[in-house]
């Protein structure tokens, strides 16, 4: 398989990801250049950002799990992958 064919999923929780000029976001979008896709999902709570889906660069997704409760954080990005990846990596 070739690199640039890869769907890329990552989880994580720095919400400096939605900073548009973060050092974090740039990296980002830098792996996304490696990939067909990189979808990213961050753990955070409702309200913090409304957005379901925030694309940060053609092939580059962000998407908050916006939780009712940390407890909740996995769950929820759980459902979120499961939208996004079909085969792929889980980073």
């Amino acid at each position: 398989m070739n690199v640039a064919d890869i769907k890329l999923l990552s989880i994580g929780y720095d919400r400096n990801l939605f900073k548009e000029n973060s050092g974090v976001r740039q990296r980002v979008i830098e792996y996304g250049s490696l990939v067909r896709e990189h979808h990213v999902i961050i753990f955070c709570k409702k309200g913090f950002i409304k957005d379901k889906e925030i694309r940060i660069a053609s092939n580059v997704f962000l998407y908050p799990t916006n939780s009712f409760s940390k407890w909740l954080y996995f769950r929820d990005a759980a459902k979120i992958g499961k939208k996004i990846i079909g085969k792929g990596i889980i980073h």
